[in-house]
């Protein structure tokens, strides 16, 4: 088993980059699991659609205190991680710890929680995958933003972007990938270097 986490800014693209990878990577005959922070969620899809489950989140997330919000989010990830099944080829994670680590930075919450939290649960990805694009692109792309996702000022976006970057510097098997363009061209890239790097 593989794990190939795809992380960047929010509207960077990353569903449609994880939707595009495991197409190519189905059509070889690979097994392929995809992840997300909703994964975590999927049994309230009995009750709900996911658009409702969405905004009831993200009101949740928007009461919280931020520790408890990053505790709640970290909480969310390793069930998500919990649901990985081994057997497959490739587990595709959205945004991994990474995304919402880089976003709770941006609240004011620090590192070492994430770090003390994550750090014996979530394993190193065998491949990363960081979306780049400025928050003008992100912007032309995104017309409905969450609550969570606009923060309290009108740079949060660009604080999640920098963050991002910054918490990625020490993560090996990195590759950044300009996300700006067609998200063909950008899967293209993206199924290339997996392809190339069994």
């Amino acid at each position: 088993m593989k794990l190939i986490v795809i992380t960047g800014p929010d509207a960077s693209g990353k569903d449609t980059q994880i939707k595009n990878l495991r197409q190519q990577l189905t059509l070889r005959a690979y097994s392929v699991q995809t992840l997300s922070i909703w994964s975590a969620m999927e049994d309230f899809l009995k009750i709900t659609d996911s658009t409702t489950l969405k905004k009831i989140v993200d009101g949740l997330l928007l009461q919280m205190k931020p520790i408890a919000r990053s505790h709640f989010l970290i909480s969310a990830l390793k069930t998500a991680w919990d649901r990985r099944d081994e057997k497959n080829d490739f587990i595709l994670f959205n945004g991994y710890i990474y995304k919402y680590w880089a976003t709770e930075a941006a609240y004011g919450v620090s590192d070492k929680v994430w770090i003390d939290e994550t750090k014996d649960y979530f394993p190193e990805p065998d491949m990363v995958f960081s979306l780049q694009m400025n928050v003008d692109e992100g912007t032309l792309r995104r017309k409905i933003w969450s609550g969570y996702e606009l923060g309290d000022t009108l740079d949060f976006q660009d604080k999640v972007r920098k963050n991002l970057q910054r918490i990625l510097v020490g993560v090996s098997n990195l590759t950044s990938v300009n996300a700006i363009g067609p998200m063909s061209e950008v899967t293209r890239g993206i199924f290339q270097y997996v392809e190339n790097h069994p």
